[in-house]
C-alpha cells in the first residue's frame, strides 16, 4: 500500500516540529543535567520555563528555516516536484542536526561557566578539528549520545521526505500567510515593538527561570549580533586586580567584586528618579548658574545632599539604566543590557528588594516596549511595571500626543497615585521622558522661551516643565502617610549633549541628589561620583545585608575613586585631578580638572581605566561577576 502524499505544507510543519521536538528534548536534558541548579524553582515558575521556553526554541528555528521553507512551499508547479522538494528536505534535516550539535555543545558549557553560550560561538568555527577531537574523547559519551540522537531523528526525517508530495500546488494566498506566520514567529509572535530578545527569557526575575527558558542556540545568535571583537586584556589578571582595587573594594576568591553591607534595623521606602537629559550646568543650585528653570529641584538640593561631581556611565539612556540597576558598565564590543548582558548573573536590585519584602514598581514615561524597558524591568526582578499605554493624559497640552517619549506630570502623578495605597516598604524606579529631544511644545505657561524642537531653549522649556512637574509630584508625596520613611534618589540618565559642552567632561556631568530629611543628613559631597556607585548606594540606603556585586561603591562610604565611563567607542575615567578618554589601543585626550597635575598622574590613570576595563570584561565572559 502506498503512503498517502503529504502536501508541501504539511511536510514543512511536520520538519518544523521535529526541529522543535528537538529543542525541547535538549530543555529536559538540561534540567535533569543541572537539576541542583534550577531546584530552588518553584514547580510553577519551573514549568512556565518549559513552556515559555517554546517561544524561544521556535524564534530561532524560524530565523534559519524561512527560505528553505517557503521555497518548499513557492507558488509555482515544480515546487510540488521530487527536485525540487528532497533537496530542500535534506538541507532542512543538515540544519536541524548543526543546530542540535550548538545545543549539545551548550549543554556541556553551561556547567563550567551556568550560562548559555554567548559570543563564544564565533570562535567555534575557527578550531574545529580540535573540537571534534575534544568532543570524541573528554565527552565521548555525550556525543555518542547526540549521534543516537541524531539518527532517531534521520529516520524521521527520511520517512517524511522520502512519502510522495500532493501535486496540488500552494496558492499565493496561502504562501502569504505562510511568510507572515514564520515571520511573526520568528519576532517571537510579538505583534508590536522590538522582536524577542534574551532579555525576555528573564522577565520572571530569576536567573535560574531565565536560563532554563533560554536556549544556546538564540543567546550565542542575539549576543553575537550585539558583539564585535575587541582587545580587552592589557595586564596580568593579578596586577588588573591590584590597580582596580585603589578604587574599587575588592575580595579574593571567584568573584571579586562581591560584597554586603551590614543591615539596619529600618528598611526605608526609595523612590528613585531618572531624569532624561537633565544637565548639572542647568540646575542652578547646583552649578551656580542662573537658567531659573528649576526651581523645585533647587529647593530640594537646599535639604538634600547633593554630589557636584557626579557623571553619567554613557551618553545613552540603557547606558544609564543598566548603571543604575546592575552596577555594570557598557564595554565597547559586548552586548548592554536588553541585548544579551542577561545570560550572565548579575545581582538584580528589585529582586533583592522582593526577597526583602518590598513591593517592587516601575513606570516610564514612553512606551512600554521602548529599550525593551518592560522585559528589563522584569528582568532585574520588579513586579510592577508600566509604561505610556497605561498612563493617563491629565493636563491641557496643545498636543496630547506630541510628547514622543511621554509627559512627565502625568508619569509622575501616575506613579503617586500607585504608591497612594501602599501598606508596606516599597522600591519605585522611575524613568522620564519629556525632556528628550524632539522638544515638544508645552501649555503656555511653560514656555519663558522661544519654542523649538531642537533649540536649547526649546530644551530649557521643557526642562521648566520638568522641573515643575518634580515639584508637583514631591507636594502629593507629602500628604502620604509613607512621605516621612522614604528616600528619594534623584539623578540624570546623561546630560544634554549639544549645548555648552567646553570639555569631554560635560558630556558626562550629571546632577546627583539624595533627598530624605530627617533620615539623611543635607550636605554638599564633592567625591567623584558615578551612577555604577548608586547601586550599592541603593542597597546600603535599604539597609539589606544580601551580598552583590557591582563596580562601584556606596556614595555613603566612597571617600575617593573614580568614574568610568563609556562614549561609543571611546572609554575614559574622570578622577579627582583630570580625565583621560582611550579607544582601548591609544590614548586620545586628557585634561585637568583644577591645577594641572604632573604627566605621572595621567599615566597611572590610563593604567586604571585599563585595567578596569579589562577586569569587567574577564568577569562577565567567565560569568563571575556574581554567584548563581
Amino acid at each position: 500500500m502506498k503512503p498517502t502524499p503529504l502536501s508541501p505544507l504539511r511536510k514543512s510543519l511536520i520538519y518544523f516540529a521535529l526541529a522543535l521536538a528537538l529543542f525541547t528534548i535538549f530543555r529536559v536534558a538540561f534540567y535533569i543535567t543541572y537539576r541542583d541548579y534550577f531546584s530552588q524553582l518553584p514547580t510553577g515558575q519551573l514549568l512556565w520555563a518549559f513552556v515559555h521556553g517554546v517561544r524561544f526554541d521556535a524564534a530561532i528555528i524560524a530565523i534559519f528555516f524561512i527560505i528553505p521553507i517557503l521555497l518548499l512551499n513557492f507558488p509555482l508547479r515544480i515546487a510540488a516536484s521530487r527536485l525540487w522538494q528532497q533537496p530542500l528536505a535534506w538541507i532542512l534535516w543538515a540544519m536541524t542536526l548543526a543546530l542540535g550539535v550548538v545545543l549539545a555543545v551548550d549543554l556541556v558549557y553551561f556547567g563550567y561557566v551556568n550560562r548559555h553560550i554567548a559570543t563564544e560561538l564565533l570562535t567555534v568555527g575557527h578550531d574545529m578539528g580540535a573540537m571534534l577531537h575534544i568532543a570524541f574523547t573528554s565527552y565521548a559519551d555525550a556525543a555518542l549520545a547526540y549521534v543516537a540522537l541524531g539518527a532517531l531523528f534521520s529516520v524521521l526525517w527520511w520517512r517524511i521526505a522520502t512519502r510522495p508530495t500532493a501535486p496540488a500546488r500552494p496558492g499565493i494566498v496561502l504562501f502569504a500567510l505562510l511568510f507572515i506566520g514564520l515571520l511573526l514567529t520568528g519576532r517571537g509572535w510579538t505583534l508590536y515593538g522590538k522582536p524577542v530578545n534574551i532579555v525576555h527569557a528573564f522577565t520572571s526575575g530569576s536567573t535560574a527561570a531565565g536560563n532554563l527558558t533560554l536556549n544556546g542556540l538564540f543567546s550565542a545568535v542575539h549576543a553575537s549580533r550585539s558583539t564585535h571583537a575587541v582587545e580587552h586584556r592589557f595586564f596580568e589578571p593579578g596586577v588588573a586586580r591590584r590597580l582596580v582595587a585603589e578604587d574599587y573594594p575588592l575580595v579574593d576568591g571567584e568573584y571579586p567584586l562581591r560584597r554586603h553591607y551590614a543591615p539596619k534595623p529600618n528598611h526605608p521606602n526609595l523612590v528613585f528618579i531618572l531624569l532624561e537629559s537633565w544637565s548639572f550646568r542647568y540646575v542652578d543650585a547646583l552649578a551656580g548658574s542662573r537658567y531659573g528653570v528649576t526651581p523645585n529641584f533647587d529647593a530640594l538640593v537646599k535639604q538634600g545632599l547633593s554630589f557636584t561631581r557626579a557623571y553619567s556611565a554613557g551618553q545613552r539612556s540603557i547606558e544609564g539604566v543598566q548603571a543604575t540597576l546592575t552596577g555594570i558598565p557598557r564595554l565597547i564590543g559586548m552586548p548592554h543590557l536588553g541585548k544579551g548582558l542577561e545570560i550572565t548573573n548579575v545581582s538584580r536590585l528589585g529582586t533583592m528588594a522582593r526577597n526583602n519584602g518590598y513591593r517592587t514598581i516601575f513606570v516610564q514615561s514612553s512606551h512600554r516596549g521602548s529599550f525593551r524597558m518592560d522585559a528589563i524591568a522584569r528582568a532585574a526582578g520588579f513586579e510592577e511595571y508600566y509604561g505610556m499605554e497605561d498612563i493617563p493624559v491629565v493636563l491641557d497640552y496643545p498636543d496630547p500626543s506630541a510628547a514622543d517619549f511621554g509627559w512627565d506630570y502625568d508619569t509622575l502623578m501616575f506613579l503617586s497615585g500607585k504608591l497612594a495605597a501602599t501598606p508596606g516598604p516599597f522600591l519605585a524606579y522611575v524613568y522620564t521622558g519629556t525632556t528628550h529631544e524632539p522638544f515638544t511644545r508645552l501649555p503656555a505657561r511653560f514656555e519663558k522661551r522661544p519654542p523649538g524642537s531642537l533649540t536649547e531653549d526649546g530644551f530649557l522649556n521643557t526642562l521648566f516643565y520638568a522641573d515643575w512637574s518634580v515639584g508637583e509630584f514631591m507636594q502629593a508625596a507629602a500628604k502620604q502617610d509613607w512621605y516621612k520613611n522614604t528616600i528619594f534618589v534623584f539623578v540624570a540618565d546623561h546630560p544634554l549633549g549639544q549645548f555648552g559642552v567646553k570639555n569631554p567632561v560635560d558630556r558626562f556631568h550629571v546632577p546627583l541628589l539624595i533627598y530624605a530629611p530627617g533620615l539623611i543628613v543635607p550636605g554638599v559631597n564633592a567625591t567623584v561620583a558615578s551612577q555604577l556607585d548608586l547601586f550599592p548606594t541603593m542597597v546600603d540606603l535599604l539597609g539589606f545585608s544580601d551580598s552583590f556585586s557591582a563596580l562601584g561603591d556606596s556614595l555613603l562610604r566612597k571617600q575617593h575613586g573614580s568614574a568610568f565611563v563609556t562614549a561609543g567607542s571611546i572609554v575614559g575615567l574622570i578622577g579627582k585631578e583630570g580625565y583621560l578618554t582611550h579607544s582601548l589601543k591609544n590614548r586620545l585626550e586628557t585634561g585637568a580638572l583644577g591645577p594641572i597635575p604632573p604627566p605621572a598622574y595621567f599615566d597611572a590613570l590610563e593604567q586604571k581605566l585599563l585595567a578596569t576595563d579589562q577586569l569587567v570584561f574577564e568577569l562577565l565572559t567567565a560569568n563571575r561577576w556574581a554567584p548563581p
